[in-house]
């Protein structure tokens, strides 16, 4: 099974999976995304507990209930690529905010970013910033699989805040803090929503990984997981 809801009846969760959380209050929205980082199991509910690995912000570990997952078969080589692109990024954000704390510099959200979802470090910062969805992308990237294609659907900044937390919304209307985001020029931008990932991952291992894999190109409603047809005028 590539990509499913995961429910109360037990499954099967494999290393550096990706598993997703449903927002709050529409538990059809998927809301983030992180890498599943212990040994596989096969008594996963969505009651179950795991450890995994996110940028939150800040990037690290985290223990959390979910409630999607997808896998599509990597190789033992393309674990251990995933394995030693976390190990780096962790290494990095721990020596980067030691380095940061005594200049009393240290911000959580530094690593973070919407737009576009992953982006190389800039003036200042030794870290590579991502959105939780650019992490789990650029993970999978380092193991030769490229998830999604461009463009995303384009959404406004009253759109994002119907699809992130409440606790970001007042970050979205702070123009600074929105722009650190990456969120600049214009009132529509092509955010990489979790959702895009899931459905990405919900096709035969074949289009995912391998020879014959082909990127998934983002529709609108994608970022509901199952997919919500749009309603017409």
């Amino acid at each position: 099974m590539p990509a499913n809801r995961i429910t109360g009846t037990a499954q099967s969760v494999k290393k550096y999976d990706i598993l997703a959380t449903s927002h709050p209050t529409d538990d059809g929205l998927l809301l983030h995304a992180v890498l599943y980082a212990d040994e596989p199991r096969d008594d996963v509910t969505n009651q179950t507990e795991l450890k995994t690995f996110h940028i939150g912000p800040p990037l690290g570990p985290f223990s959390h209930r979910f409630d999607a997952a997808g896998t599509c078969d990597l190789t033992e080589a393309q674990a251990a690529k995933i394995e030693e692109f976390i190990d780096r990024q962790w290494a990095d954000k721990k020596a980067e905010k030691k380095r940061l704390a005594k200049l009393g510099l240290w911000n959580a959200r530094a690593q973070y970013r919407i737009q576009p979802p992953y982006s190389r470090p800039r003036k200042g910062s030794s870290l590579t910033r991502y959105s939780c969805v650019g992490f789990v992308l650029l993970a999978y990237k380092k193991a030769r699989i490229q998830l999604l294609s461009a463009p995303s659907p384009l959404q406004t900044i009253e759109e994002l805040k119907n699809l992130y937390p409440a606790d970001f919304h007042p970050m979205l209307d702070d123009e600074a803090t929105r722009k650190d985001f990456g969120l600049r020029e214009g009132d529509r931008w092509p955010v990489v929503l979790v959702g895009y990932v899931m459905h990405a991952m919900n096709r035969p291992s074949e289009e995912i990984n391998g020879e014959k894999a082909t990127p998934y190109a983002p529709q609108e409603g994608d970022e509901y997981f199952p997919r919500r047809e749009l309603e017409t005028a």
